[in-house]
């Protein structure tokens, strides 16, 4: 017996059609359009800021393991009304079609807690990176490395079909973005696509793999680096070229201008340094066992807020 698997595409379709009539400035990040993007017959226009996919391009809602999909939505402001605006109409077009999450900018207040209180259980309990939105800039953080963000990396590019377009991250950002999330760096289940984006992505159009590396991008592309850093013992790759695949000692991610503590006591350096080894070596275990993986897919990730979405 067959079991029918909607398109994610058509899934979504209600949800564009509102952002396009609401002129919502929102990113689709994630799953959707690193898809487009690993497929071969993709079209990338530089200059368009389009991803072009081909007629009949289909990405289940459904993964391998039988979980939904996640359809994860950036609201590019700081604004609780804005993002409760935005989650009010995904919740109304998607439904329980999609897993689904949507996400704001924090406020600079939201990182300086982390900054004041590094032994916290807020810092603690941060497993996420996030961009955090100042008067004169924006940086993306994760317990203990901050980087700045380059306005040019937060541009919006669109994903077409036939009959619709989606709002996405750059391509190369894209790609960046899968590094730099979890503080145990590239997830394994997200090794092999990120591998067929930029092998794709980057053979198609060249200037994207200099935008990541040495333009807007190259910031946050440390950040990952530095995040891979943090276990030194899992096999780790290069995967953007940057020629960083060894990993960072520990008195050399202390000396980074990323590391959020410069004034602290060495100790106290230390062992901020030490908790955040600690989590990623945890959390890397937790990803590598995919019967954990798929449960927490299944009936952990959206109730738990306070971790998802660093709250």
């Amino acid at each position: 017996m067959t079991t029918f698997m909607a398109n994610s595409m058509d899934v979504i379709r209600p949800f564009a059609e509102w952002v396009e009539a609401h002129s919502a400035d929102i990113q689709l990040m994630g799953g959707i359009g690193s898809a487009a993007l690993a497929d071969i017959d993709t079209v990338i226009d530089v200059n368009a800021r389009e991803v072009i996919v081909p007629d009949g391009f289909e990405l289940p809602t459904q993964r391998n393991n039988g979980t939904l999909r996640d359809l994860d939505v950036l609201v590019k402001s700081s604004s609780r009304d804005d993002i409760g605006f935005v989650e009010a109409a995904v919740a109304e077009t998607v439904g329980e079609d999609l897993e689904h999450s949507v996400f704001g900018f924090k406020s600079a207040d939201a990182l300086q807690r982390r900054i004041d209180n590094p032994l916290g259980f807020v810092a603690f309990k941060t497993f996420l990176s996030d961009r955090y939105e100042y008067s004169d800039g924006m940086v993306k953080s994760l317990v203990p490395f901050s980087v700045p963000v380059d306005p040019d990396s937060l541009e919006t590019w669109s994903l077409v079909t036939k009959d619709m377009r989606i709002p996405i991250p750059h391509p190369a950002m894209s790609a960046i973005n899968y590094t730099n999330r979890s503080i145990s760096g590239i997830r394994p289940k997200d090794r092999a696509k990120l591998a067929i984006v930029i092998e794709s992505s980057f053979a198609k159009v060249p200037q994207l793999k200099e935008w990541a590396i040495d333009g807007p991008g190259r910031e946050q592309a440390i950040l990952g680096y530095l995040l891979r850093s943090l276990t030194p013992r899992k096999d780790h790759s290069d995967p953007l070229g940057m020629g960083m695949g060894v990993p960072l000692t520990p008195q050399q991610l202390i000396e980074q201008s990323a590391f959020m503590y410069p004034e602290l006591d060495k100790v106290v350096q230390r062992t901020v340094l030490g908790m955040a080894m600690f989590k990623a070596s945890g959390l890397s275990l937790f990803e590598s066992n995919a019967t954990i993986v798929s449960l927490w897919q299944s009936h952990g990730e959206s109730h738990l807020d306070s971790v998802v979405k660093n709250n």
